[in-house]
């Protein structure tokens, strides 16, 4: 199986030690949380289906249908799961911009096919204005610290 586009590079694989207390968790407690796939790739669990892998067992799986958009889903199953500091929410919020982006251009392109004005391109009722906003609030930082990102790495 193959990881979805709109998750690869997102957060990070588990590194060995963390992936082989997987592996020994599901041998004893099995798959406790089904894979979630989208368009017949990982969206989700992409490290217990590697652990799984390992065991050489079938792991269960789920479809995603909504609500709310795959990224989104995929966002808020992760940013709470996983222990990440500032930087590594940053650089997640940093991978994050041009995929929220994509998905306002894709929904632009959509409505405009269907006759209707273009929406906006930030996302009403954030409390924040445009992507970066929008992404900071997603990953628990500040609109500030997720901007200050953005320039250090401009800056590179």
């Amino acid at each position: 199986m193959k990881q979805h586009p709109c998750t690869v590079k997102l957060f990070r694989d588990m590194d060995e030690i963390e992936l082989d207390a997987l592996v020994a968790d599901i041998k004893s407690h099995g798959l406790q949380e089904p894979i979630v796939l989208f368009e017949d790739m990982i969206l989700d669990g992409w490290n217990r289906y590697r652990a799984c892998k390992q065991l050489r067992i079938e792991p269960t799986t789920t479809v995603f249908n909504g609500p709310g958009s795959p990224l989104d889903y995929a966002v808020s199953m992760n940013m709470e799961r996983r222990h990440l500091d500032v930087t590594d929410k940053a650089k997640v919020g940093l991978a994050l911009i041009p995929r929220y982006e994509a998905e306002a251009a894709a929904r632009q392109t959509a409505s405009l096919k269907r006759g209707k004005d273009a929406p906006s391109p930030s996302r009403e009722g954030d409390g924040i204005d445009g992507t970066a906003g929008h992404v900071a609030q997603k990953v628990g930082l500040s609109r500030a610290t997720m901007e200050r990102a953005k320039c250090a790495r401009i800056a590179r």
